[in-house]
């Protein structure tokens, strides 16, 4: 049977109705996915995992022993006092190096003040930070020492 003003078999017109449909539930779907928010998330994702990895990395440095009895808490400790921070970063380049490739380890004091601080060649941008407090006890005082470690990529 043929409509009479545009001439289509009415059979047809079923047919194409539902696949401008389909079509248009198509078109939708593909928008309503929207495949770079997935791209984004995924970057977030891979950035706080790169997070945590430096995290567990810079709290695994810090309960490391050193010596007889003694772990990086303690040799803070012995460091700050004689404001010598050196052998510190020699066992943080050994330490990190073996698992970074680029990275900085900055240790500041409670005003902010940067104490030692191992700064990677052009390094830019970091991919992941973790910050660690380390009290320090002068006195009747505990201070706090703010390590941190920046992983670049």
């Amino acid at each position: 049977m043929l409509s009479k003003k545009a001439a289509i078999p009415a059979e047809e017109l079923l047919g194409m109705l539902s696949y401008v449909m389909l079509m248009v539930i198509v078109i939708l779907l593909f928008y309503g996915c929207n495949i770079s928010n997935a791209k984004e998330s995924n970057e977030q994702e891979k950035s706080i995992e790169r997070g945590i990895s430096a995290a567990k990395h810079l709290n695994n440095f810090l309960e490391m022993p050193v010596g007889s009895g003694k772990d990086m808490y303690g040799m803070m400790q012995e460091a700050y006092a004689a404001n010598d921070f050196s052998g510190i970063g020699r066992i943080s380049k050994d330490f990190f190096s073996q698992k970074y490739s680029r990275w900085s380890i900055i240790i500041s004091d409670e005003s902010k003040s940067i104490l030692y601080s191992s700064k990677s060649e052009n390094a830019q941008n970091p991919e992941a930070k973790s910050e660690a407090q380390v009290p320090i006890f002068e006195a009747a005082n505990i201070k706090f020492l703010t390590v941190s470690l920046e992983v670049y990529a």
